[in-house]
């Protein structure tokens, strides 16, 4: 996906004042999975994330993005975070059109559909 359809996903996301305190990113070019919340509106420049909570790569390197559903903040806690991703879901699909994937373990965004 192209930098400037990711700008758009993340401002959808952000400008829907959802809060995603978890997901995870996956890249086209490493094996690595990073855990970040998604970003505020603040964070996103056209190409790039600002500096600081995010690594500077360039949106068109993200090859997925799942957010789970639910998660423990803490392993071998009981307490367990829910996230809307159904409404993460509408978010992005009144931007426009997207590679998402919603299950019952949360909501796969694609770069490109598979």
């Amino acid at each position: 996906m192209s930098n400037s359809k990711w700008l758009r996903m993340f401002k959808a996301v952000a400008n829907s004042n959802i809060e995603v305190q978890r997901s995870e990113w996956h890249f086209i070019d490493s094996d690595n999975v990073l855990h970040y919340p998604m970003p505020q509106e603040s964070q996103l420049m056209a190409e790039r994330f600002q500096d600081g909570l995010f690594q500077p790569f360039e949106y068109k390197w993200i090859e997925s993005i799942f957010i789970p559903s639910s998660f423990k903040p803490k392993a071998g806690v009981g307490y367990i975070i829910e996230q809307d991703t159904k409404g993460v879901l509408s978010a992005i699909e009144q931007a426009g059109q997207f590679a998402t994937e919603l299950t019952e373990a949360g909501l796969w965004i694609h770069a490109y559909k598979k």
